[in-house]
């Protein structure tokens, strides 16, 4: 564990943010105009004042970047945005992660939203645990109409846990991090994303620090990519990752984690992957007629 203790050092000039450190949110965006305002105004809302919102386009065609601009033209200092080809969600967020200004930084996908006291609570924990490099908690996830699905409760993070099992910094929105954690390497893999060695590697070199409160809530949308037939390949990514990342730092072929990769596999090679996606739905209550059906039929359990 590294002995640096970190000072927040505040970027605001305005009144009222001299004495607040900057937090930069990194927001990848593709074709997303029926979310972005909202994202853009829950940024805005946070009782937090000193923020700046970084959006990394990949060339949407629907009209986000209209939405982006209007705001950035009024809004110089809060938000700011790219907007070019990459090579995927990590790529995208690595991107903004390059581009921020601020000593915390966090990321959260359009459509999702923090709690409005959340990024207060993050600086606040930063602030009485000098030597944190990582703060996070826990969160819900509601459907497009924003029904209810389940709540996402944590942890202390434990790194044999998260090498061998369940990583509790399972969704975007749930960390914040120090610059320092983030700063000089692209963590993210390109294409998906996944920040499974990212928390590996921080619980190596850094405290980790869970707020015992719900900070985030993250929607589960119709078109969400790990939940269709284009995202198949993403989700075999997924597994292989946790498989190759549980091996590298010494997990055994026996964990929790190298098991569910050789079950998906099997179930992959045999044509059920559609089916494994349909319960997955059906358990977090996306299909709401189908589970009704399932509870009268005493097949589905809270």
């Amino acid at each position: 564990m590294k002995d640096n203790v970190f000072q927040l050092i505040s970027h605001g000039e305005k009144e009222g943010v001299a004495d607040k450190p900057l937090v930069s949110i990194i927001t990848p965006v593709l074709n997303r105009v029926q979310y972005v305002e909202e994202c853009i105004l829950n940024i805005f809302n946070q009782t937090y004042p000193n923020i700046e919102h970084i959006f990394v386009d990949g060339s949407s065609t629907d009209g986000t970047l209209e939405v982006l601009s209007r705001y950035r033209a009024k809004n110089p200092d809060r938000v700011r945005y790219i907007s070019e080809s990459d090579n995927g969600l990590g790529d995208a967020v690595n991107k903004g992660w390059r581009m921020a200004k601020g000593e915390i930084l966090g990321w959260i996908d359009t459509g999702d939203t923090y709690e409005l006291d959340a990024i207060q609570a993050v600086v606040d924990a930063f602030r009485t645990y000098p030597d944190v490099g990582v703060v996070f908690g826990g969160g819900r996830m509601i459907n497009d109409n924003g029904e209810f699905l389940r709540t996402y409760i944590t942890k202390d993070f434990n790194l044999k846990d998260t090498i061998n099992d369940r990583n509790q910094m399972h969704t975007p929105p749930s960390a914040f991090y120090r610059q320092g954690v983030i700063r000089g390497t692209d963590w993210l893999l390109p294409n998906s994303g996944d920040s499974f060695e990212l928390h590996i590697m921080a619980g190596k070199s850094y405290k980790i620090h869970r707020i015992d409160k719900l900070i985030f809530t993250i929607r589960l949308q119709s078109d969400s990519i790990t939940y269709s037939k284009s995202g198949r390949g993403l989700v075999r990514e997924s597994f292989r990752t946790g498989y190759l990342v549980c091996r590298k730092y010494g997990g055994s072929i026996f964990a929790p984690r190298c098991r569910r990769y050789f079950i998906f596999m099997v179930l992959d090679r045999l044509r059920l992957y559609d089916f494994v996606v349909l319960v997955v739905l059906v358990r977090l209550r996306r299909y709401s007629f189908i589970n009704k059906l399932l509870s009268k039929l005493g097949m589905v359990t809270n």
